[in-house]
């Protein structure tokens, strides 16, 4: 008898817990260097440099919402989304930039080469602008020519994309050494020796 006591009030209990849930305050920071284009509760939001938003609090019954960075705009990488939950203060999401290095490409071979890199290279445009391929990521350079970029780690795995070669001979597939210094990645693409 006093298990089915025990089960009643646990079930009471929980009965008058339905349906209570907390309005949760959300505040997105952005401490990036630039613009910043996002989505959050199905609105398009843009913050300016060293802008925030508060939005009116949300049932938590709805879920967790957090922003989600539009990377049309951005290269994935380069910007970072940090979460801080301050109880009933709120949730605080604030965006800075990650770190990018520079990325400086020396082609010895006669022929152009595409290189790749995951998704860590990013190029710029003429005027400064992302240009990176979202599917791609990729940095053509001419032959035995010199290119730049940003990268988005200073431990890359590259991939050389060239025209098929000659397996039978290996002294024609392309090599890349490279080396870190400062703030600035140093590769060199020529034939293996």
């Amino acid at each position: 008898m006093k298990k089915l006591f025990f089960i009643l009030f646990i079930i009471a209990f929980l009965g008058s817990c339905a349906g209570e849930f907390d309005d949760v305050l959300y505040t997105i920071n952005n401490k990036s260097s630039g613009t910043v284009s996002y989505l959050f509760n199905d609105i398009s939001e843009t913050l300016n440099k060293d802008e925030s938003k508060t939005y009116p609090p949300i049932n938590s019954e709805k879920g967790m919402f957090f922003p989600k960075i539009d990377f049309t705009v951005h290269h994935p990488r380069s910007i970072n989304l940090t979460k801080l939950n301050k109880g009933s203060a709120g949730i605080f999401y604030t965006f800075t930039d990650n770190t990018s290095l520079v990325l400086n490409v020396k082609n010895t071979l006669t022929t152009p080469i595409t290189l790749k890199a995951n998704n860590f290279i990013s190029v710029s445009d003429d005027t400064g602008a992302d240009a990176f391929n979202n599917e791609q990521f990729t940095l053509t350079i001419k032959e035995d020519a010199t290119e730049k970029a940003l990268i988005y780690t200073a431990s890359p795995k590259f991939t050389i994309i060239i025209t098929p070669v000659e397996e039978s001979d290996p002294f024609q597939i392309p090599v890349i050494e490279w080396e870190l210094k400062d703030d600035t990645i140093y590769a060199v693409i020529h034939k293996r020796f």
